[in-house]
């Protein structure tokens, strides 16, 4: 680094010679300059510092949330039925399901039954009523050539 003053510093004093630059106000200038280098890497670092700071901040609002997911997530799995659970009870559905319709047919089966009882009963009666008037016509038609 030395160097590169003591040969700016020739440099500029040949070339500058007739512009009234000396020593002493080449490193004036010289100092300038790296100082106003300085402010613009501190404003730099700065900038940087911020930008990081605000995608770390960013970063961690965005982990907060997955969080936050992950925990709705496990709450949820929580409050689900286990597979084993629900196969247990809808099996026992199924069973009073089948219980039940079993029942519905022994009904209907019961209802024709019936029907079909009354159906011969009736019959029946009839047939009955129809003998009993066949053989009072036949009765009476005996009677009345006996009489006769």
């Amino acid at each position: 680094m030395r160097t590169i003053v003591i040969i700016l510093t020739l440099t500029a004093s040949l070339s500058c010679a007739g512009q009234g630059w000396t020593v002493s106000t080449l490193k004036s200038y010289y100092d300038a300059l790296l100082e106003e280098r300085d402010k613009k890497m501190e404003q730099k670092f700065t900038s940087l510092e911020l930008a990081v700071t605000k995608a770390n901040d960013a970063t961690e609002k965005r982990f907060e949330s997955v969080n936050e997911f992950r925990l709705t997530l496990t709450d949820q799995q929580r409050t689900f039925v286990p597979r084993s659970e629900y196969e247990a009870g809808h099996k026992v559905l199924e069973d009073k399901l089948t219980a039940i319709a079993t029942d519905i047919e022994k009904i209907k089966n019961t209802k024709q039954g019936g029907s079909t009882t009354v159906a011969y009963l009736a019959a029946g009666i009839s047939l009955f009523v129809a003998i009993i008037a066949l053989s009072r016509n036949f009765i009476a038609s005996i009677t009345q050539k006996s009489k006769g």
